[in-house]
């Protein structure tokens, strides 16, 4: 009995937070329906005391009774049985007699009660219980019913397979070895998805899977080397949980291939598997218990219990069902993502729990240890984990039921104490069990018969164990424990019928009286007398009583703790309530519900302070309780910690996803502090969760009206206007929801207001060519859209002020919303005696809030009177010194009066206040005419104010500014005025101040479009447009119809200038050149003449303009001679101007005999900024060029030389520094091309204004397409041969696309980046993303009208571009749109040599369509075009070689021989690399003497070339092994010496050669010097296999030295195999050197 009891004590395994009654459980043994054998059962228990101590009996009474209780567990699995046949339809054998038992195979095996160490004997009776009960199994085995077909089998996940590293024995104590197969699950369905997954059964890898084992193990490393850089503090919450159950589970992989698929694998070699996260190693133990921070599943030595460095702020129990160790009984193995990683959590646990839980026998469910985990840290009763099992498992019958359209029926039993649970612990093979209690279910016909037939068992087993308990309280009158049990067994049990149970409760009632006097420390007596004293005698000052009494005891007990705060709740007595909850919260730290209860009464007391010390306190003792962390969030965000608070809210969401409160509380945190987007995502799931939330709705109209916002500050008002409509969509959802509340209608006021001050003229990217009638409807239809949604606005501020009449800020709105419907109408000849209705609105506002600054200064605003307006601003002044709003807007005033001393004084007033406000900086940049400030400050004044705030005034102000100082083709400038444009599109000041623009930046055709905006704008407006505004649109109009080739249209609008006498000195230039575009070249001198009757009566500055014009006028028209014979004849006075002295000093420098000499050097002297003087040094050098240089041929050394010379003096000239670059481009020699890309001062802030010159950025990217090592930069496709320092392309993309993101309509810079991309591509062999920018690039470019001209340049860029888009094609395997690039191309007028590259591309593509005809064309076709580019006929001849082209043998030699002396420099190096080229055909025709001779004659040609030699080499190597020759050794060791010495940088591979070479002439020295050079010559990262291995050999050939600094001392011969058979694991060559080693 000693044995017995001790199995008891032993085996209650790990305690869940259920009742008292638990302890009282384990002492109920197996069912039995006969009554009489249940007393021989009970009277055996009878012997134990109440206080767990043994009552001597002796060794044949325990056999005895031992033996009688086998007896009747068989009859009972025989009854049980019989029951299964009946159900089953007679498809069960039938149990064999006691007399056949002995021709079973006994194989007794010791259960978990049994597990004590002390053993006994079996009797004969229990060894044939035992052996009948195996044969039971048997039975279950085998059946096959037709009701249940996979019932009873094996388990859908398991195998019986020996090989299985998962599979084990099921360790119940009433099964075999052979009971592994069998499903003891009650379920009669498919367990989830885990049926669908696989199970590894043994690890193997054979000779065949080598290869992809290789890649595999190749891309596993570069992960797990990547880990080292990954920092998990960095990433949210989600991606925390998801990254380290993806590292915990991927470890434990890891470790089963590294130790094998034995059959026992300790779970220490699992737990151990280590991997480096971010310099932390970690293991999978430590992600467990240190990081995750839950209960390991097995217990292991290894350390990690204290906090780690990337533990998470708070556990999370469901990781539970994630974490695999490789048990049977562990969860399946997945990858999670950090998106739903919370539900994908708990979709494993429910399919954990579907698929793992166990019913044997009717009477016992096995349940996997983790669930105890689970529970235990979720501090689930037992009660809690059953409900939440049975509701997992019903809902799936559900499932099963619906879809295959049977009948059923579920219920949902009590907690019943005489069923068992067996908790299974998950060890890798054997598992260990503990017993718990639990109900069971069953569906169908079959299930009724059953759950009544336990029903009546239960039934029984209670009346078994009420006998017992009395029996022993008779003999025990006086135990405390008995009567507890016995009322506890009352209180519980009998809870069908109501009259039974509360008589039952009434008798449980005076045996827990009687325990609690027995017994008065005994808190649960209390409890549950309170329970009695509140629920059935409704006693409740009683019951008050009995709960402090059990709190007093025990203050942990949080149902006594929640009944008395309960009581004192409904009693009103809230203080009594508090003191309550602080005395237990005092008593212990472990009083989790007191501080729960605490927390949530500080809340309802705004105690905010207070409640977060109390909520964080009750957090950890309920870490996933979403009503705390929400209250947590909202004491939080009440004393202004937000960032806690979103937290706070965040973890509230992740338990409990429909948590509508803190969704909207967090939404508006995010608004308030200004991340709309954040709050508009939780608005919107709030609105899943909630629909007909008001809060919610208005929460959602505001988020987006914020954002829309943000979107119009950044220019961006076609999104802000789709926002804009959507947030008004939302507000009046929620008008109709709470159409009462004044708050939801001013909201919808604002959006409709916002939504008429931003609505857009016209949309994005929209050409700007109108015709006069679409321009003025256009017009129309914006004001009256912008005007019907003002009116919306007043509409609902008016119903606003209805609901709430004392809010004068309502009134304020309505008045902004009447001043802007005025002023939308164009509603003019306001009589200014009459108040007007924003002015009584204002007026009204402050009726109701006399003393209100703000609506002071609105009134001040809105007003027309100006004495009013003063008034207004003063007053509010008055009321608060510190207003900057009101000294902005009085400056304003001042300025507006004339009083520009005050206005400035007021300005600066503002500006010290409050320095982002924008009116003050705008109302600075004003006055720059008077020379305060400076043009250049006015305009960072004026751009500032524009950044604060985007109005169209500011920006038109900018626009003039920036013609003054010079900043018109900025970006900020661009942006500013096509922004002014969308908003003030009846401006005529607008489209002229954006045609200025256009004309800085070479784009005369909009320009033209912009000025003809303009003056549809001047006949649209109303009101009066000054003369002078009409006069400088015409001019500019003139202007840039001349420039943009239109010489016509501008010599129409200076003949209506001058029928209208405004024909001025600008206007006479344009009508000059006009004229002499037209040919009217005597027309032309003429008005040039009458120009220079009226340039003595022009300021300086026109006066040159205008000389300087006369003087390309006769140059162009009258030829060099006459132009310079008239400039010696001018008055010397006329050239006392920088400008002339540029326009002279061209012309001198197209004349070679220097006629103008002394009048360029006398106004030189004009020439005195450093600007200037730059320039004239570029005009000079040009003039370098053009005289020492012949009729085709420029000089340009003379040229490059003086701009040396002169960036010597001005080192930061960005214009001397651009030209140099410029020139060097153009030079022959290699160097210049880098030294150009060197040159160039990108970072400067320089930006030509004059057409055609060059930008560093242009430079730059020329440079990089004109490097011929510049592909060769990334060591991963190849290695650079260069050794100029050259910014690489990649440095250039970058810059490019910088520069091109600030000037979008930069074509050049476009054109530049396609080009580089297009080398980036092509050296990363055509990766897909790279192609597809591209395309998209080459689609936009080839979209600009400027490849519309017929100028060579434009052409010729239009040509590249085609035939970038058509390699692309042919890169993507496109042949057609390969073919109609190239044809596009070939189509352009252009030289032959460039179309011939038009025709070449169309060969390659007709040669992949194997269409011989076509290409046999185009091949032709080339042949007769030419090119004097050596490569061009390079690739030719490789299309010729691999295709079979019918040609002349010769005719591509002679053809680049013929452009080889022509470009004497380079002669020789392209005929060497035709010879190479011929020689790789020879190789790929298997031709290796032929291939020697072409490369051996390449080689004399160019000796210093590394490649050519180290083809050679290799072809004489080839040619050696071939023939067995020496003598071609001898070659191979000569050429690749040669190149091993010219290499600029150690080349791979050489090295390597050479030592081979020099090994099989029998040298063995120089073969270990070579071996060690080849080491060195490769990155680390990037050592192939090969070299490896070769290190091997030279370790063991140099094993005898005693010099161990060489490299090859630094591993074994065996380790240097292993690292070759790392890096190359399908090389079978390496494994059977390592075997060999081994040996």
């Amino acid at each position: 009995m000693e044995a017995l009891q001790g199995s008891h004590t032993k085996n209650q395994g790990p305690c869940l937070a259920i009742p008292k009654m638990k302890t009282f459980s384990h002492k109920i043994g197996h069912l039995d329906t006969n009554s009489s054998k249940m007393a021989v059962f009970s009277g055996s228990l009878n012997s134990v005391a109440s206080n767990g101590s043994p009552a001597p009996k002796s060794a044949a009474q325990l056999e005895e009774e031992i033996a009688v209780i086998d007896l009747e567990l068989i009859d009972m699995e025989r009854h049980l049985l019989c029951l299964y046949q009946n159900a089953f339809g007679g498809h069960l054998p039938t149990i064999p007699s006691s007399s056949s038992s002995n021709s079973l195979v006994h194989h007794l095996q010791t259960s978990p009660a049994q597990s004590s160490t002390t053993s006994y004997n079996p009797s004969p009776a229990t060894a044939l219980e035992t052996s009948q009960r195996m044969h039971l199994f048997h039975i279950l085995q085998t059946c096959q019913s037709p009701s249940i077909p996979a019932a009873l089998s094996a388990s859908p996940t398991s195998s019986t397979s020996s090989s299985s590293i998962f599979s084990s024995t099921h360790p119940c104590d009433i099964c075999n070895d052979d009971t592994s197969a069998v499903n003891l699950q009650g379920s009669t369905e498919d367990n989830g998805q885990y049926a669908a997954m696989t199970e590894v059964l043994k690890i193997s890898l054979d000779d065949e899977n080598f290869n992809d084992a290789a890649i595999m193990l190749q891309d596993f490393r570069s992960l797990v080397r990547n880990l080292e850089k990954v920092d998990p503090r960095k990433m949210n919450r989600e991606e925390k949980v998801a990254f380290w159950i993806n590292i915990h589970n991927a470890l434990v992989m890891h470790a089963y291939l590294a130790n094998g698929s034995r059959r026992r694998v300790k779970s220490a070699s699992v737990l151990k598997a280590a991997c480096n996260v971010g310099g932390h190693c970690v293991n999978a133990y430590v992600i467990q218990s240190s990081i995750l921070g839950i209960r390991p599943h097995h217990s292991s030595t290894v350390a990690g219990n204290s906090k780690h460095a990337y533990a998470l702020e708070y556990p999370e129990p469901l990781v539970h069902f994630a974490l695999c160790l490789g048990a049977y009984s562990d969860p399946a193995v997945r990858a999670y993502t950090a998106n739903n990683i919370f539900q994908e959590l708990k979709v494993a646990k429910e399919e954990f729990i579907q698929a793992g839980v166990y019913i044997h026998m009717e009477t016992q469910i096995f349940l996997p240890k983790i669930l105890y985990y689970f529970a235990k840290e979720m501090l689930l009763s037992m009660h809690e984990l059953l409900e939440m099992i049975i509701d997992t498992n019903v809902s799936q019958v559900q499932k099963n039921d619906v879809a295959g359209g049977s009948e059923h029926s579920i219920d949902h039993e009590p907690f019943d104490q005489s069923i068992k649970i067996f908790y299974t612990a998950s060890t890798f093979i054997e598992s260990d069990f503990n017993h718990v209690r639990v109900s069971i279910n069953r569906k169908g016909q079959r299930a009724a018969e059953e759950t009544d037939l336990i029903r009546s068992l239960i039934e029984e087993e209670k009346d078994a164990v009420l006998r017992r308990l009395e029996h022993s309280i008779e003999t025990h009158p006086d135990d405390s424990s008995l009567r507890f049990d016995l009322a506890l067994f009352l209180w519980e049990n009998w809870d069908d019928d109501w009259k039974e149970a509360a008589k039952a409760k009434e008798k449980a009632a005076e045996h827990f009286l009687v325990s609690a006097k027995l017994n008065p420390q005994n808190g649960v007596a209390f409890r549950y007398l309170g329970h009695y004293y509140t629920c059935v005698s409704l006693d409740l000052q009683r019951a008050l009583k009995c709960y402090q009494r059990a709190l007093s005891l025990n203050p942990d007990d949080s149902d006594s703790g929640e009944a008395l705060c309960d009581l004192l709740d409904d009693g009103g007595k809230e203080s009594l309530e508090v003191s309550v909850c602080k005395e237990a919260s005092e008593k212990s730290p472990r009083a989790f519900w007191a501080f729960r209860r605490l927390g949530y009464l500080q809340v309802h007391q705004n105690k905010w302070s207070e409640a977060v010390q109390s909520l964080q306190h009750a957090i950890r003792g309920y870490p996933t309780c979403a009503d705390l962390w929400e209250a947590l969030g909202l004491a939080y965000h009440r004393l202004g910690r937000f960032t806690a608070a979103i937290k706070s809210y965040g973890r509230a969401i992740e338990l409990e996803a429909t948590r509508v409160f803190a969704l909207v509380e967090s939404g508006h945190i995010f608004l308030m502090l200004g991340s709309f987007r954040k709050g508009v995502e939780q608005f919107q799931q709030a609105l899943q969760i909630s629909p007909q939330c008001v809060s919610a709705h208005y929460g959602l109209a505001s988020g987006l009206l914020g954002l829309a916002k943000e979107c119009i500050y950044l220019g961006a008002f076609q999104w802000g206007a789709t926002l804009l409509d959507e947030a008004s969509e939302v507000s009046k959802e929620s008008t109709h929801l709470a159409g009462n509340l004044s708050c939801i209608w001013k909201l919808n006021g604002d959006i409709q207001l916002s939504y008429a001050e931003c609505y857009p003229w016209m949309k994005e990217n929209q050409v700007l060519e109108f015709d006069e009638e679409t321009f003025n409807t256009s017009i129309l239809s914006w004001r009256r859209t912008c005007c019907l949604a003002a009116i919306s606005a007043k509409f609902s501020y008016q119903r606003a002020l209805l609901l709430a009449p004392w809010q004068a800020n309502i009134y304020t709105d309505i008045a902004i919303s009447l001043d802007l419907i005025d002023t939308l109408s164009k509603s003019s000849g306001h009589d200014l005696i009459a108040w007007q209705p924003p002015e009584k609105m204002a007026l009204g506002a402050l009726l109701l809030e006399a003393e209100n600054y703000e609506l002071w200064v609105a009134l001040g605003c809105l007003a027309d009177h100006k004495p009013l307006k003063q008034h207004a601003l003063v007053r509010g002044l008055q009321l608060d010194v510190s207003l900057a709003v009101a000294w902005a807007y009085l400056g304003k005033l001042y300025r507006k009066e004339g009083e520009k001393k005050l206005a400035k004084q007021a300005f600066d007033c503002s500006r010290s206040i409050d320095p982002s406000l924008a009116l003050p900086w705008a109302g600075m940049s004003a006055d720059f005419h008077s020379r305060e400030p400076t043009p250049d400050e006015a305009f960072e004044s004026c751009l500032r104010a524009v950044q604060i705030l985007p109005l169209a005034e500011f920006q038109i102000g900018l626009a003039k500014l920036a013609l003054v100082s010079g900043h018109l083709s900025s970006s900020q400038v661009f942006g500013a005025i096509r922004q002014a444009i969308q908003r003030a599109p009846h401006y005529p000041e607008c489209h002229n101040l954006n045609g200025l623009s256009c004309e800085s930046r070479f784009d005369y055709r909009s320009a033209v479009a912009s000025y003809r905006l303009a003056r549809y704008a001047v006949s649209n407006t109303s009101s009066n447009v000054s003369k002078s505004l009409i006069r400088d649109i015409s001019i500019n109009l003139a202007r840039s119809l001349s420039r943009a080739g239109n010489a016509l249209e501008a010599l129409q609008e200076c003949e209506v200038l001058k029928k209208e006498g405004l024909l001025d000195a600008e206007c006479l230039q344009i009508y000059a050149i006009s004229l002499w575009q037209l040919g009217k070249n005597d027309l032309a001198l003429s008005v040039a003449r009458n120009l220079a009757v009226s340039v003595p009566n022009m300021e300086q500055m026109s006066a040159a303009v205008s000389v300087s014009l006369i003087c390309r006028l006769l140059y162009s028209i009258s030829g060099l001679s006459t132009a310079s014979n008239s400039i010696l004849k001018m008055p010397k006075e006329l050239f006392q101007s920088s400008k002339i002295s540029f326009i002279v000093s061209a012309i001198n420098a197209l004349d070679r005999s220097n006629r103008l000499e002394s009048v360029v050097s006398s106004s030189r002297c004009y020439v005195k900024s450093d600007e200037e003087i730059s320039r004239m040094h570029n005009l000079i050098a040009l003039g370098k060029l053009l005289k020492h240089g012949s009729e085709y041929c420029l000089e340009f050394q003379t040229g490059i030389a003086h701009l040396r010379k002169a960036l010597h003096m001005y080192p930061n000239s960005g214009l001397l520094r651009s030209l140099l670059g410029y020139l060097l481009l153009f030079n022959e020699q290699w160097n210049d091309t880098h030294v150009a890309t060197r040159c160039c001062n990108i970072d400067a802030s320089f930006s030509p204004i004059k057409e055609g010159l060059k930008t560093a950025n242009e430079i730059l990217g020329a440079g990089a397409i004109a490097c011929y090592a510049a592909s060769c930069s990334n060591p991963k496709f190849s290695f650079p041969t260069c050794t100029y320092q050259c910014l690489n392309e990649h440095g250039a993309i970058q810059q490019l696309q910088k520069c091109l993101h600030l000037e979008p309509w930069n074509h050049t810079l476009r054109y530049l980046l396609v080009l580089n991309l297009l080398q980036k591509a092509r050296e990363e062999r055509f990766p897909r993303n790279l192609c597809m920018m591209l395309e998209r690039l080459i689609f936009v470019a080839l979209s600009n009208d400027c490849y519309l001209k017929t100028d060579t340049s434009y052409q010729y860029q239009k040509f590249q571009l085609l035939l970038c888009a058509s390699e692309i094609s042919l890169q993507f395997g496109n042949q057609t749109n390969c073919i109609n690039h190239a044809k596009n191309a070939s189509s352009i007028m252009l030289p032959d040599g460039y179309l011939f590259f038009a025709h070449l591309l169309l060969c390659r593509a007709y040669a992949l369509e194997d269409d011989i005809m076509n290409l046999q064309k185009e091949y032709v076709r080339c042949l007769e075009l030419k090119t004097d580019c050596d490569i061009g006929w390079i690739c030719l001849k490789y299309i010729e070689s691999q295709c079979k082209v019918q040609t002349e043998s010769n005719i591509l030699e002679l053809n680049l021989k013929e452009c080889s002396w022509e470009r004497k420099n380079s002669g020789n190096t392209w005929m060497c690399v035709f010879d190479l080229v011929q020689g790789l055909i020879s190789t790929w025709n298997h031709n290796f003497l032929s291939a020697e001779e072409f490369l051996a004659q390449a080689c004399l040609l160019a000796s210093r070339e590394s490649c050519l030699q180290l083809c050679h080499g290799v072809t004489c190597m080839e040619l050696a092994r071939k023939w067995s020759d020496s003598q071609f050794l001898s070659l191979a060791v000569r050429s690749l010496t040669k190149a091993q010495e010219a290499s600029i940088i150690s080349l791979p591979i050489v090295s390597a050669l050479l030592a081979q070479a020099e090994g099989s002439l029998g040298s063995k020295e120089k073969w270990k010097n070579n071996l060690r050079l080849e080491w060195f010559t490769w990155p680390p990262e990037m050592r192939p296999a090969e070299l490896f291995f070769q290190m091997h050999l030279l370790a063991r050939q140099s094993e005898a030295s005693s010099d161990s600094s060489k490299v090859e001392y630094c591993q074994s011969p065996q380790r240097w195999v292993l690292r070759a058979i790392h890096t190359n694991p399908s090389c079978m060559r390496y494994w059977k050197v390592l075997q060999k080693l081994g040996e």
